[in-house]
């Protein structure tokens, strides 16, 4: 209950950021929605906004993500995870280059025990992510502070398309959902994490190979 009723919350805070407007020559854009069927251990995507946010609803889980595109290439990725309790959300947009790969990542991180928003850009190229750039704001007045020195969520940046657990929708399975309103798919990708688990709150023991363990970036 806890779970999607936060991650709903940080969506609607995230909708407003990311609100933009257009422009007198318009492309062709459409979204693809997705979210997690823990159960059947399976990413589903939606055509519609709304049915999305119905099965968010109804499932326990702490990842959602959609897919743009326009004039019919993948431009962008947006992926958000969120901790049970909602004490913290990260939301990555990965810029997709026209091969279909991340090539930058903007990664925002929002504590809100800390009142901290910490913002991270990194470079993509032959697999590697580089952070170019990390900026620090108090989450409450949005005013540049000091670095946090706290512990964060180390979440793992993805280097290639096929990380994403949801890869096989992005493809042109997208199509069909359009077309179907609605298509599910198991997770073939390496990386590809359902839900976290509460346990993720504290730090991972990478030598445990804890669900929260993640690769450090070079930097």
């Amino acid at each position: 209950m806890f779970a999607w009723c936060a991650l709903r919350c940080w969506l609607l805070l995230l909708a407003v950021v990311l609100s933009v407007g257009h422009g007198a020559v318009r492309a062709v854009k459409r979204t693809l929605y997705m979210t997690p069927d823990a159960q059947h251990r399976q990413w589903c995507a939606y055509a519609e906004e709304s049915t999305w946010k119905r099965a968010i609803d109804a499932s326990s889980g702490t990842q959602v993500a959609t897919a743009e595109y326009v004039d019919g290439r993948l431009t962008v990725v947006s992926v958000t995870e969120v901790d049970e309790a909602g004490d913290w959300a990260v939301f990555d947009r990965y810029f997709m280059n026209v091969h279909g790969q991340p090539d930058t990542l903007e990664r925002t991180i929002n504590i809100l025990p800390g009142d901290a928003s910490i913002k991270r850009t990194y470079r993509i190229e032959k697999g590697v992510a580089k952070e170019e750039s990390s900026l620090t704001k108090q989450l409450s007045t949005g005013r540049p502070t000091l670095p946090f020195r706290d512990w964060l969520p180390d979440l793992p940046v993805l280097t290639y398309a096929r990380s994403f657990p949801f890869f096989e929708l992005l493809g042109t399975k997208h199509l069909e959902v359009w077309k179907q309103g609605k298509l599910c798919t198991q997770i073939t990708s390496p990386g590809g994490r359902v839900v976290l688990p509460s346990s993720c709150r504290t730090p991972g023991d990478p030598a445990t190979g804890s669900p929260c363990s993640a690769r450090r970036i070079p930097s």
